[in-house]
């Protein structure tokens, strides 16, 4: 099975697009996805999504003391334009072949994407997982659609 670089090298080569944009593209289509099936009771954990290039960004969220249950209000919602303009801006300084991680470090979070709540029966596959199995599937299909076009 080839890389996933690999893939996306492939496509760029054949659309003709530019790696930069490309990299940054599915970086914020992942951080969206991200966000859109996240937990959410207080919304400390998805608000404590970070998205950084080359290391790991460990900052978090601080708790919510007294303020109501986000639970209604934001799960299973599309990333707002407020959500994701940290991670735009994060990825406007993106050169090819940087590494762009997504992190949560919540002392919780790995217990939530591994299916520890009552709330992600939704997401068999993870929070994570799920998300980037998605854009692996719809990356895969640019590629063939690409390659069936040049």
């Amino acid at each position: 099975m080839p890389s996933f670089t690999a893939d996306i090298s492939r496509w760029i080569a054949q659309t003709k697009l530019d790696g930069v944009t490309v990299v940054r593209k599915l970086a914020l289509d992942a951080y969206a996805g991200i966000l859109q099936r996240s937990i959410v009771d207080t919304g400390r954990f998805r608000a404590s999504h970070r998205l950084s290039l080359g290391s790991l960004d460990p900052t978090v969220e601080p708790p919510r003391e007294g303020g109501p249950s986000m639970r209604d209000t934001l799960q299973f919602q599309d990333a707002n334009p407020n959500e994701l303009a940290a991670a735009n801006s994060t990825l406007n300084g993106a050169r090819w072949g940087d590494t762009v991680i997504i992190s949560n470090s919540l002392p919780y979070a790995k217990k939530l994407e591994d299916g520890g709540s009552a709330q992600n029966g939704f997401a068999e596959d993870g929070i994570y997982g799920e998300t980037f199995a998605e854009m692996l599937a719809n990356l895969d299909r640019a590629i063939r659609e690409a390659l069936r076009d040049a």
